[in-house]
């Protein structure tokens, strides 16, 4: 369209000196005539003036007519030619000169290739990058890196901390993996800096005699909380049924007793009133600050952060709701002690319900918005699909028998790796394997074990990094939801597992593999 105007406004260019010649013609016409008719020698000064004006104007003109011809003799073909082929140039679009015959007069332009292979290489690059922006938004995009994971559990790094006095109930990490966030049932939140593994704030509890509206911190066992995207804000909920909002920009000094100091009077932000049950899972939608909360009084509550309000409440659980987990959709899987999953799509105002072998579904993850795994009191590690109502794979027993039943799930977000932790002391990293041969339709139709990497005690909460170079736990001597077992051997703090990966290929997944089709 560019091109046609340029060759347009050619044409108007010729078409307006045309004209100009013919009017200047006219003038020194008109000019002639005058000082020939003029007999008067009165005026003998002023004609030679006007003559010598004249002269000038005529040399102009004829000046003028001789570059304008000179352009006129110019084919108007060549012309369009010549400028479409300027524009180009500066489009940086034209290609090497022999690749068309009509354009092999300019072939001193494209001689340097080796910049025109690039800036190929270059668009290629942000064409692949711009590709699977689009496809992690739309939760399609899947990388294959299981492949890549050591399946040596000594080569995996284990750095357990410990933060609390009783057991760390839930963990939860920032998006650049600097800062993160761990609970417990001693009532505290601790916020951690990741890379030292030192405490930057610590948010204490208040005794249980006083009013969970008004205190300044819980006053019951911490059992869930999540950390918004900007790592601005942490929410936090337990058994005292609120769900308090903490500011988590650092000030100060980060020792543990100045810090406490400073906490109790300017820390918390709001506190959400509304379920009348143990509040047992927390997390925040992805770049957002739209949070929702899962209780033991059977609902899930929606919240909007930014205005610290109740948004909706969402019913259908028979049960007590144990987990929560949401990604990039105005959705929120949940797992209950009615022996069911549900998969709540808020915006159409809908549930899917799918049933389980579990009696009491302790912990779910979504891999993308359409694959999700769930662990229970039966000891099975089940994997799903929106599209069907029974798991598309089931590992039995997957840490060693009834007794361990599975604490906490985690999935690194749109690829094929995963983990699980209970009490048996391990902690195991999955392969989830494509349906059938077809490397492009990504959703788990069998795992397969990796390694179990040796980590004492209960893992009652776990997390990928974004990276997924890294998994960041919750561990403790206890079961976040009980005491019916004690492991002295155990941390009461935050673990962290830095995964070894070969880094060759890892994280940059062939074209084939780009597109992982989302039923959803």
């Amino acid at each position: 369209g560019k091109i046609k105007e340029v060759f347009k406004q050619a044409n108007g260019a010729n078409t307006r000196r045309k004209i100009q010649r013919d009017e200047q013609d006219d003038d020194v016409e008109i000019g002639i005539d005058a000082v020939v008719s003029s007999d008067s020698d009165d005026h003998a000064e002023s004609n030679d003036e006007s003559y010598e004006e004249s002269d000038l104007e005529d040399n102009s003109s004829k000046d003028d007519e001789d570059s304008e011809d000179n352009e006129a003799d110019v084919d108007p073909q060549q012309l369009r030619l010549k400028l479409a082929k300027k524009y180009l140039k500066e489009l940086d679009v034209l290609d090497t000169a022999g690749d068309t015959g009509s354009l092999d007069s300019d072939a001193e332009d494209n001689d340097d290739s080796e910049d025109h292979a690039a800036k190929r290489v270059r668009l290629q690059r942000d064409s692949q990058f711009l590709r699977q922006a689009t496809l992690e938004a739309s939760g399609r995009y899947a990388v294959r890196i299981a492949q890549h994971v050591s399946r040596t559990a000594s080569d995996h790094k284990v750095h357990l901390k410990r933060g609390h006095h009783l057991a760390a109930t839930c963990v939860a990490v920032s998006p650049d993996e600097t800062r993160a966030v761990t609970g417990s049932k001693d009532k505290s939140l601790v916020f951690w800096d990741v890379e030292t593994c030192t405490k930057l704030r610590v948010f204490p509890g208040c005794s249980s005699s006083e009013n969970a509206a008004k205190a300044k911190g819980h006053t019951g066992s911490i059992l869930a909380a999540a950390l918004s995207y900007d790592c601005a804000l942490i929410a936090s909920g337990g058994l005292d049924q609120v769900v308090r909002v903490w500011d988590a920009r650092i000030s100060g000094s980060s020792s543990d007793n100045q810090s406490k100091k400073t906490d109790k009077s300017s820390a918390q932000i709001a506190a959400l009133k509304g379920h009348r049950g143990a509040i047992t899972g927390l997390t925040f939608r992805a770049n957002a600050k739209e949070l929702y909360s899962s209780s033991e009084d059977r609902t899930v509550k929606i919240w909007n952060l930014e205005d610290m309000a109740y948004v909706d409440t969402l019913f259908g659980h028979t049960a007590q709701v144990l987990s929560i987990d949401t990604l990039l959709k105005h959705r929120a899987l949940t797992g209950a002690r009615d022996g069911s999953l549900r998969l709540w799509k808020i915006p159409e105002d809908s549930q899917l319900v799918f049933r389980t072998s579990a009696i009491s579904t302790d912990a779910v993850c979504m891999i993308d918005e359409s694959n999700f795994l769930s662990g229970g009191d039966d000891g099975c590690l089940n994997s799903w699909n929106i599209a069907k109502r029974k798991p598309a794979f089931s590992v039995v027993d997957a840490h060693g028998g009834l007794e361990n039943w599975i604490s906490s799930i985690a999935a690194a977000r749109f690829s094929d790796l995963a983990a699980s932790g209970s009490n048996n002391g391990m902690l195991r990293l999955w392969a989830l394997n494509p349906i059938g041969h077809d490397r492009n339709k990504f959703g788990p139709k069998s795992m397969d074990s990796l390694c179990s990497i040796p980590v004492p005690g209960f893992i009652n909460g776990m997390v990928f990094g974004k990276s997924r170079r890294r998994v960041y736990l919750a561990t403790g001597q206890e079961h976040r939801l009980g005491r019916w077992t004690r492991i002295s051997k155990s941390v009461n703090g935050i673990g962290i597992i830095s995964l070894a990966v070969d880094d060759e290929g890892a994280f940059e997944p062939k074209d084939d593999e780009a597109v992982g089709p989302s039923t959803r």
